[in-house]
């Protein structure tokens, strides 16, 4: 997996974390997609540990100003949804809304009901 650019949007208070790569659906991506550059996989930094601990670091640095944190692309759950879910754990621990920009619909994929039953899972956890 790999990340495109970070930023943050003043107007949202969010965090942006941009991955690359979108399969689209069927091989044919969304009229009016708002990043169509993003669509390379292999584009951008590769995500590790170290790159997410230094994404960790870049929020906790500004942490009065963010309020949320959104991941974008591309498509996020068309990268390895368990490298997408190693990420989402880490910035869970910020204690921050999580927002996933998706084409995906909740009751069509499989990868939206991974993601989302491994990350209820940790909220249920820290919550407890």
């Amino acid at each position: 997996m790999r990340v495109l650019a970070t930023q943050y949007t003043l107007a949202t208070k969010s965090f942006e974390i941009y991955l690359a790569g979108c399969k689209g659906n069927n091989g044919v991506h969304c009229r009016g997609c708002h990043n169509p550059l993003s669509w390379d996989f292999n584009q951008g930094e590769y995500i590790d540990s170290i790159y997410i601990q230094n994404i960790v670091n870049k929020i906790n640095s500004f942490n009065h100003l963010i309020e949320n944190i959104w991941i974008l692309g591309g498509e996020p759950l068309d990268n390895d949804i368990n490298k997408l879910i190693d990420l989402t754990r880490r910035l869970l621990c910020l204690s921050k809304p999580i927002w996933l920009f998706t084409r995906f619909s909740l009751n069509l994929s499989f990868q939206v009901e991974r993601w989302l039953i491994q990350c209820m899972s940790l909220i249920l956890l820290i919550a407890i």
